[in-house]
């Protein structure tokens, strides 16, 4: 009933909407617009135009707000110049960067849910997993290998750009362990490591540090959340700072929405 299809090239697209506050990064079903039917300000929807048209357009449907600025200025033709909405993620809700005019992140999602006012995000309990390793590094003076990272959450909260409801920080507990030599050291080893963190719907680094016998390292790398709710790396660990990008296999994780760890 909403989307209305024309065949004229040049129509502008747009989903007719009433309601909504424009609190763009709200989490409130108070705040969603809703879509309406008008015969006389019909939805137009161009026939010739790209598919992530339609991913925007339902957006609005699902009751999501555009990601980019109506105040932004224009150019000498009139146009917006797109620029997003502070703390909000460039994916199809703001649609003017060709490599994310498709992506439908997890922030929409979660905000599509929470808008909906049908679920109770609260009863739910997400689990992850991340997994790295074994990978080794043979240099001159340093043979490492089985170099692994094991990090589990039991619980915790989905992205979300919506200052009143920040998540709380994810609390990963999980172990770090390498084995060989490092200047005529030798030995295999397995520390404890547990980190608090909040990663941002636009993406972040997660941390830890590794002590053991009196000396500490920290472990570093940038993550994004995908579409399923779970956090994927971005580049392989840094260790203090400094790239494994010459570790074989790549010195990276490997999600997964389960835990051995956790009730079940």
């Amino acid at each position: 009933v909403f989307l209305s299809w024309t065949p004229i090239a040049d129509a502008r697209a747009y989903t007719t909407v009433v309601g909504g506050t424009d609190n763009y990064g709200s989490l409130s079903p108070n705040d969603a617009p809703q879509p309406g039917v008008y015969p006389d300000d019909p939805s137009k929807w161009p026939a010739a135009d790209v598919a992530s048209v339609y991913t925007h357009e339902f957006g609005h449907i699902l009751g999501l707000d555009d990601n980019y600025d109506p105040n932004a200025p224009t150019d000498s033709q009139g146009r917006l110049i797109p620029r997003l909405r502070p703390g909000q993620v460039d994916d199809a809700m703001f649609g003017a960067d060709p490599s994310t005019t498709h992506l439908v992140s997890e922030d929409m999602i979660n905000r599509a849910v929470e808008r909906s006012g049908k679920v109770d995000t609260s009863k739910v309990i997400c689990n992850m997993t991340l997994d790295s390793g074994p990978s080794q590094i043979n240099l001159i003076f340093i043979e490492l290998h089985d170099l692994t990272v094991h990090l589990y959450t039991c619980a915790y909260d989905l992205p979300s750009s919506d200052p009143k409801r920040p998540p709380k920080p994810m609390h990963f507990t999980g172990t770090w362990s390498v084995a060989g030599s490092f200047f005529g050291t030798s030995g295999a080893a397995t520390y404890p490591v547990q980190t608090d963190v909040t990663i941002p719907p636009g993406g972040g680094t997660l941390n830890f540090t590794v002590n053991g016998n009196g000396h500490s390292l920290v472990m570093s790398a940038h993550f994004h959340w995908d579409q399923n709710g779970l956090l994927q790396q971005d580049e392989p660990w840094q260790i203090d700072g400094g790239t494994t990008a010459i570790f074989s296999p790549p010195y990276i994780s490997n999600s997964k929405n389960t835990s051995s760890e956790c009730p079940q």
